[in-house]
């Protein structure tokens, strides 16, 4: 957002943060309007992940809180948030991390420093290992191993989600836009007009204020796999989903050129 805030006149925040999808969406939007911040534009960055988060980890209650919906993960939650560094020291050492393949302690210190140690023949075999968050856009099956019920289930979900925050937000006559953006799964093994844009392509017809395609980016139906073993290289950390800097000012940028306060 730092990139956008040096370019436009509208103050930009940042309100996303680790594991948000919907339902979380649904219940930090309530929580800072009911706090007295003012929006003028929501603007909601659909990852794919989200559609095994919210079908997976958390319920939206009644009062629009958020739950985890295993017992042990609420657990979790709570050591975290009274013991962050413990969580961290944990998280290092035992591995235990669902974006980045082959994880250990000094993970994070060999992404920036020797961005090549994953060769370009590993690049499709690293994330063919990190498939399951990715996988329902381009699968076959509406059931999938490691999903707690069926993608087509799981996506109305989403959506009825979606319409009871713009109905939400309508109602403060607040603007609403979406935008989506691949993972480097996506790359390597879906086409660029794929279930995820075509979801919210659609659901925005009528009801957003902008919808923001940032797959043509990134991804061309003609690319060969090692154009887009390239691409990913050039985009994202080497051996995890999130974007690099360069990636970063690739989105900003898209971004400016598409969106209309």
């Amino acid at each position: 957002m730092g990139i956008i805030n040096k370019k436009t006149v509208p103050e930009v925040a940042n309100m996303g943060v680790s594991s948000y999808s919907p339902k979380i969406y649904f219940s930090k939007l309530k929580y800072f309007i009911d706090q007295g911040f003012k929006f003028d534009h929501i603007i909601f960055y659909i990852d794919v992940s989200d559609l095994i988060d919210d079908m997976n980890s958390y319920v939206l209650l009644p009062d629009k809180k958020v739950r985890d919906k295993k017992w042990n993960k609420r657990i979790e939650w709570y050591v975290n948030a009274k013991f962050p560094m413990l969580d961290q020291i944990i998280f290092r050492l035992t591995k235990q991390n669902r974006f980045r393949a082959n994880e250990s302690i000094f993970t994070p210190v060999q992404i920036y420093t020797d961005p090549s140690r994953i060769i370009d023949k590993d690049i499709a075999e690293t994330y063919s290992k990190m498939n399951l968050r990715a996988a329902w856009t381009y699968t076959k099956e509406n059931k999938i191993k490691g999903y707690d019920y069926g993608i087509d289930r799981g996506i109305e979900e989403q959506l009825e989600t979606m319409d009871d925050i713009f109905d939400y937000l309508d109602k403060l006559k607040i603007k609403k836009s979406i935008a989506v953006y691949p993972w480097p799964q996506t790359i390597l093994n879906d086409v660029a007009y794929n279930k995820h844009v075509k979801i919210w392509e659609e659901f925005c017809k009528n009801r957003c204020n902008n919808f923001i395609n940032h797959y043509p980016l990134f991804m061309n139906d003609k690319n060969s796999i090692e154009t887009k073993k390239e691409i990913i290289k050039q985009n994202y950390q080497i051996g995890d989903i999130h974007f690099n800097p360069e990636g970063h000012k690739r989105i900003a940028e898209d971004f400016l050129r598409k969106f209309k306060f």
